[in-house]
């Protein structure tokens, strides 16, 4: 393997995390919408407070989604931790940009080339040699 796809392997690692998160706090949005649009409860003398079943139920998904995403977080502190550090050492700080930018923001070339206002060329050149200058930490 090159040392451009390990250094490259090595900066992907934060990624999954990044998606995983996402998506789970999307599904918690989506449950937050739900939970929010119940009917408020209605005392009906009957165990369980009178709290509707399915609102029940929705408040255990909520808080196993909050565990999950909790877990994802510690899970991948660590390791962008290390990607951050990695970057924080280059010689060029708009090498460094770049990397975190797409790394760790998960954003694609072109959109950090119209962030940062660089030419897409420009902002692909920084990325492949921000790579090859890459020294992982590990």
């Amino acid at each position: 393997m090159s040392k451009f796809e390990e250094n490259k392997k090595f900066l992907k690692r934060y990624k999954p995390y990044l998606r995983q998160l996402r998506r789970l706090e999307d599904r918690l949005y989506q449950l937050d919408d739900r939970i929010e649009s119940t009917h408020s409860a209605r005392i009906t003398g009957m165990p369980g407070g009178g709290i509707p079943r399915g609102l029940n139920d929705e408040l255990g998904q909520r808080e196993e989604l909050e565990q999950r995403i909790n877990n994802l977080l510690m899970e991948s502190r660590p390791i962008k931790h290390e990607i951050l550090s990695t970057l924080d050492h280059l010689d060029n700080p708009n090498q460094a940009n770049v990397l975190e930018l797409f790394f760790i923001n998960d954003m694609d070339l072109y959109m950090i080339s119209e962030n940062l206002d660089y030419s897409f060329r420009q902002a692909n050149r920084l990325y492949k040699e921000g790579i090859m200058n890459v020294i992982p930490m590990s």
